[in-house]
């Protein structure tokens, strides 16, 4: 009898601790947000970045960031931060409606160092792409001076 009854314990502890494992390992599956690829350019025509560089002219005067997103978890949002010399100047809210997807935003710029990064809806950054902007001022100046 106390050989059945130990069996018997042994038995539903073993079918307890699978289902916990189950459980856990479902728990486990992590819900994704994914940066194919992230870019700077001059220009977006038919979802494609044009003039795309790290580099740029002030008299750009509007850049776009380009990102391409996969994700298990659509619709969901991302979010464009866009930095100029360290400083936020403009945070941009994305709709992400398809499982692979491509969205952009775009600012008015000025000289500096910028970078941009893309977040999710807790505020983790998935991706950054940084960038300068030329000072074609300065730079006239500084070669009339030679």
């Amino acid at each position: 009898m106390k050989k059945k009854l130990c069996f018997g314990l042994i038995a539903l502890l073993g079918f307890v601790n699978v289902a916990l494992a189950q459980e856990t390992a479902k728990a486990v599956v992590v819900e994704q947000i994914k940066v194919v690829k992230i870019s700077v350019g001059t220009e977006v025509e038919d979802r494609k970045l044009l003039g795309e560089a790290s580099e740029f002219e002030s008299f750009n005067q509007v850049l776009w960031c380009w990102t391409k997103i996969t994700t298990d978890i659509a619709p969901t949002t991302v979010k464009h931060v866009w930095y100029l010399n360290g400083k936020t100047v403009a945070e941009v809210k994305l709709n992400i409606k398809y499982p692979s997807f491509r969205t952009w935003s775009s600012k008015n710029i000025g000289p500096g160092k910028w970078e941009v990064k893309v977040l999710d809806e807790d505020d983790k950054v998935l991706a950054s792409v940084k960038f300068t902007v030329k000072d074609s001022k300065s730079e006239s100046e500084t070669d009339n001076l030679k």
